[in-house]
């Protein structure tokens, strides 16, 4: 077989110049051996590729040409993101990372090139009358900014409850936004009723043969810039990013490893892999919001055949991922953006034989479009999105996931749609165990050594003695005389040891503090504590899962309000309170805290006040305050026993009594309040109690 390289060059002369060479017979051999040599080339360039064609079509729905004609068309819009390395996180992962950083991009993600692609494929008609797309996320923001470079429209259908600073995105860049209900059908439609109306061209995130084609120049730069990399880690949802990484490397070298890394909440990926075909999942639960998709039919095949293998991560891998991303590497990447880092940092990846030999690992930190509040340096708030996420991932394996109730007549009888999240029916009767259990499980092993402490005479003391139960350490629960005997009774059956006090603040600090003094244990407060916090913020994660349709909230809790408005802005955070114990509708109105010298509520786990860390975050989030009769709650008690079939304390039927009470219903304020959330927030009553109560009505 003839070799390129082994074609002689023709001698220069001494002064430079070419000497005139005479046409041999040798020559023309070897240049009739060129050609077929070429000849043999073009017709194995299919087969080196791995493309293949049945009855005329392509098998997969981009390939090295498309990603390298992407690359051409692009390459003067995009930036050439930088790869960036730290000897620390090598010595973490015991191998050689280079993180190719495409938070960097222009839209702050990847997404940006598989968009750019997509717009600048079309010809000047199509183009004409814009694209449009359905996305809550980075690709909306993406096609938008395409779309102005290209100066076309851009039609972005947006869920009501997509994150703010993803909304804010596609305004920044021109999109047009038109709002849908959160869920695929609206999605759908929506998107079909402005393609009728505007004749635009539908661009799918991610499946389609030129999103992936432009998604896969991430490969053809970063093997350019790290050419010793043998495996590259990237995230994977409906796989548009992953399909274009795969083709271009295993083109460049197929000896790469490609390996997918994806939540173990979202985990359909793994799952159709093992399977052979796709699976998609009733329901994913996870911090990584990017990651919830399903792979397309066009995804599909590529994943299947060029993606390796799939690491499934944890929540608190990936959260812990993105620390290690701000603190080490200085940059503020996205859980979805993490996971690659997380992935390498697994026990699943660490133990795993089969990826010993991945020894200098590409990851892909495929974005960073998050929100962060910050004053001064500091977080202004003791708690955010970020501590609550956190809060999710540390403790759903020890918390439920409670149920949301509806009743048709209680919808009747408010002229709403209700959704009753019921609280309840979590460990320990009550919201309380989120928060307690976050607090307790957030403690390093040093300080849990010596246990819990706190003065409370409601639900908090049994969540408390329960998460220290659960943790295996002491909990020291200082509850005043004249506390309800059904808490008194949970704190005992929960491990906790009772330390009683006298029925007044003073004597409960005080003998808080001498037994702080004697133990050494944690205090840990009932509310005013961003760990508390950032616990009860996790009902907002769940329920806006659950019952994704609802603009209003109705809660007597802080980290409800920080969760909720992340997830949607412009949902309603609406506090109810006793009239007998009103100090936050008076603090509210007065721009201050508010604290009264006496309350009288039949709704006894509402008479504490707002604390210096609770008070900011319902000064900011939450919207107003209603405030209701004693004999309100009582009838919403009884509505509750009666309809829903649920025994709730007085404190725990507030929110129905504020949305049944004349100062809800005639307010106009409130009239655009459709879709409710009400937390039912705790159980624990003694029967006499409940039976007297209503008997007072």
């Amino acid at each position: 077989m003839l070799s390129i390289s082994s074609l002689r060059k023709p001698k220069e002369a001494r002064n430079g110049k070419m000497l005139p060479v005479t046409p041999k017979k040798e020559l023309c051999e070897v240049t009739k051996g060129v050609a077929v040599l070429l000849q043999e080339l073009i017709t194995l360039l299919p087969n080196i590729m791995e493309v293949e064609r049945k009855n005329g079509e392509e098998k997969y729905a981009a390939d090295i040409f498309s990603i390298k004609e992407a690359q051409a068309r692009i390459s003067s819009f995009i930036h050439k993101t930088p790869v960036f390395t730290s000897e620390s996180l090598d010595a973490l992962s015991g191998r050689r990372l280079y993180f190719k950083c495409e938070l960097y991009q222009k839209g702050g993600a990847f997404k940006f090139r598989g968009a750019c692609n997509a717009v600048f494929s079309l010809n000047d008609n199509q183009a004409a009358k814009g694209v449009i797309t359905h996305s809550s996320g980075n690709h909306a923001a993406a096609l938008a900014l395409a779309a102005k470079l290209r100066g076309i429209p851009a039609y972005i259908i947006i869920p009501k409850n997509a994150p703010k600073c993803k909304v804010e995105n596609v305004v920044r860049y021109g999109g047009q936004i038109i709002g849908c209900e959160p869920n695929m059908q609206s999605r759908e439609s929506t998107a079909a009723k402005v393609l009728e109306e505007t004749g635009a061209v539908l661009l799918h995130p991610y499946n389609d043969g030129r999103i992936i084609s432009g998604q896969g120049t991430i490969s053809l730069e970063l093997l350019e810039q790290a050419p010793q990399i043998d495996t590259i880690i990237a995230p994977i949802s409906g796989g548009g990013l992953i399909s274009g990484v795969a083709l271009a490397a295993k083109f460049i070298n197929p000896a790469i490893r490609i390996l997918a890394a994806e939540p173990k909440g979202a985990n359909d990926a793994a799952q159709s892999k093992a399977a052979g075909k796709i699976i998609t999942l009733p329901e994913t639960n996870t911090v990584a919001d990017g990651l919830r998709a399903f792979l397309g039919d066009l995804t599909w095949p590529i994943v299947r055949d060029f993606v390796d293998d799939v690491i499934t991560v944890e929540d608190n891998e990936i959260i812990e991922a993105m620390k290690l991303c701000y603190e080490i590497l200085k940059v503020a990447v996205e859980p979805s953006g993490a996971i690659g880092l997380a992935a390498v940092l697994s026990n699943g990846f660490k133990k795993n034989q089969a990826f010993k030999d991945c020894s200098h690992i590409g990851i892909i930190l495929s974005g960073g479009n998050m929100e962060v509040e910050s004053q001064n340096g500091e977080e202004k708030y003791a708690a955010d999105i970020f501590s609550i996420k956190e809060a999710q991932a540390r403790i759903s394996s020890f918390i439920h996931k409670t149920p949301v109730f509806s009743s048709e007549s209680l919808d009747a009888l408010s002229g709403r749609r209700l959704y009753f999240k019921c609280e309840l029916y979590q460990k320990g009767g009550a919201f309380k165990f989120r928060g307690a259990c976050n607090a307790v499980f957030s403690l390093s092993d040093d300080q849990a050594a010596k246990g819990v402490i706190t003065h409370s005479s409601g639900n908090h003391a049994a969540a408390l003695a329960l998460a220290a139960k659960l943790r295996g350490i002491p909990a020291y629960i200082i509850i005043p005389k004249n506390a309800p005997k059904c808490k008194v009774e949970n704190v005992a059956r929960y491990g906790g040891q009772i330390i009683r006090c006298e029925p007044n603040m003073q004597s409960r600090e005080s003998t808080a503090a001498k037994v702080l003094e004697e133990t050494g244990a944690v205090l840990l407060h009932s509310y005013n504590d961003g760990r508390t916090i950032s616990g009860q913020g996790t009902i907002s994660l769940e329920l806006l899962e659950q019952a994704p349709q609802i603009d209003t909230i109705i809660a007597p809790i802080s980290g409800v309000a920080l969760a909720a408005k992340f997830i949607n802005p412009a949902i309603r955070i609406l506090a109810a309170e006793p009239k007998g114990a009103n100090d936050a509708a008076q603090s509210k109105a007065a721009g201050k805290i508010i604290t009264l010298p006496e309350t009288n509520t039949v709704a006894d786990g509402l008479r504490a006040f707002l604390g210096d860390l609770t008070w900011p975050i319902v000064r900011d989030f939450v919207d107003d305050v209603i405030t209701v009769e004693d004999n309100e709650i009582i009838e919403a008690m009884k509505l509750c026993y009666e309809i829903l079939k649920v025994a709730v304390e007085p404190s725990g039927a507030i929110g129905l009594a504020a949305v049944l009470s004349n100062g809800f219903k005639k307010n106009q304020a409130f009239k655009d309040c459709r879709h409710i959330g009400i937390i039912l927030s705790g159980g624990n009553v003694d029967l006499g109690t409940l039976w007297e109560s209503f008997e007072r009505r």
